[in-house]
């Protein structure tokens, strides 16, 4: 308690420094594949990293290495410019590791017009700083680099190692997080800071991006009836997707993600096709995503649809000889989970209930991270924890609250007294 105590009083000196870093990194304007942005905030998190006392590895990894791995996704830059940090805080006794992982990169704020403030601005609004990145994870990534630097300002020891790695390209499929697994670092466990509302999620969705081109046969308004409307057919196959969604959420459950009411979720997000207003159609385009829970391979459910498209095709006359073609583009992500009475798990809910009295939410975050990178490719468990809420990710007007942000430090900086000791 005394320890406790001592690091709880640190976070509370360091209030004013804490918030003055987290805006510094939401100021920088770290877009994926950006380039220069994405340097300037690991350059500023290296320097932090070091002046924490942490061993800082600064490497820009290569394409030609990382295709070598099955987890791999192709990507449209390389890592020029784009180095990923690691910094590393050697404990002193040989207690338990652990990885402290988030991602630097943020999607696009656009459209900027919708935004109430300046998305790069960091701007303070009573107990919330607005900006991209603030919840999705700039949050995060403070909580871990000032958890372990308020252990360390507060003359404690830790008898384990501490790895935080800072990472690139995880909003286009984990790339980052990849070149660290294959750099060899490794740990008793992990933590990925993403936004979880301060709750414990414990497994992930997995996830894959679909192309569905559905043809038609183009023709002048005026003798519509010599066309076929490839938009007809494929509003077709867009109800049929519909009735896949519905079929999945009545067979497919998990406990982890009974707090939302669709758990599989499948989204068509960009239509495209057409020429012109008084043609008929030719081509169109569905892209979307599909997701599985815990336990399903993705592989397996794109085969489902798949096959699904496919009988949908067989009953009609013109898509019968017409075939769709479907399509998987980019980006696949496997679900992953850590058991509930897992060490990693029963630590961090003992820090939870012993800072707020309360037990800690248990559930599954709805959508893919690096938790599953770590899990399958470095055997560490992992679970994933941190300030913000998913809502907030990738929202115009996106924020955090200040009061989250030091809450998830004091757990996070609880948790490493226990892990390492």
């Amino acid at each position: 308690m005394e320890q406790t105590q001592k690091v709880l009083n640190t976070i509370k000196k360091k209030h004013d420094e804490i918030l003055d870093f987290f805006r510094q990194l939401v100021k920088i304007p770290s877009i994926t594949e950006s380039g220069l942005p994405e340097k300037e905030i690991q350059e500023l998190i290296g320097v932090k990293l070091n002046q924490i006392g942490c061993s800082v590895d600064t490497w820009e990894p290569k394409l030609e290495e990382l295709k070598t791995h099955p987890a791999y996704v192709p990507v449209q830059k390389n890592f020029e410019n784009r180095p990923i940090v690691v910094g590393k805080f050697k404990g002193s006794r040989g207690g338990r590791s652990i990885i402290l992982n988030g991602h630097a990169d943020v999607v696009s704020p656009e459209p900027y017009a919708a935004w109430k403030y300046n998305p790069w601005s960091a701007t303070i609004d009573g107990n919330r700083v607005f900006g991209r990145g603030a919840a999705d994870m700039k949050g995060g990534m403070t909580a871990m680099i000032m958890a372990l630097e308020s252990v360390l300002e507060s003359g404690i020891e830790l008898g384990g190692d501490v790895m935080i790695e800072s990472v690139l390209d995880e909003e286009i499929g984990g790339n980052g997080t990849l070149a660290c697994i294959m750099r060899g670092y490794r740990a008793d466990g992990a933590i990925v800071t993403e936004p979880t509302n301060l709750e414990l999620h414990l497994a992930h969705r997995g996830g894959c991006f679909f192309n569905i081109r559905v043809e038609g046969k183009s023709a002048h308004v005026g003798v519509k009836f010599e066309g076929v409307s490839a938009l007809e057919k494929a509003i077709k196959i867009l109800n049929a997707l519909g009735d896949f969604e519905e079929y999945r959420r009545r067979q497919k459950t998990h406990f982890l993600f009974e707090q939302y009411p669709l758990q599989v979720p499948l989204n068509i997000g960009v239509i495209k096709g057409g020429e012109w207003p008084c043609t008929v159609p030719k081509e169109v385009f569905l892209e979307g995503t599909v997701e599985c829970l815990p336990g399903e391979s993705i592989k397996e459910v794109s085969r489902d649809l798949e096959d699904y498209v496919r009988k949908v095709a067989e009953s009609d006359w013109w898509m019968k000889k017409n075939k769709p073609s479907v399509e998987w583009p980019g980006l696949w992500i496997e679900s992953s989970e850590i058991d509930l009475h897992h060490p990693l798990v029963l630590t961090m809910s003992e820090s939870v209930r012993e800072l707020t009295g309360k037990e800690p939410v248990v559930a599954g975050f709805p959508g893919g991270c690096d938790m599953r990178l770590l899990v399958r490719y470095a055997s560490t468990p992992t679970l994933i924890f941190g300030p913000g809420s998913i809502k907030e990710a990738h929202s115009v007007n996106e924020s955090l609250r200040i009061n989250d942000l030091i809450r998830s430090i004091e757990i996070i900086a609880l948790f490493l007294l226990k892990w390492c000791s």
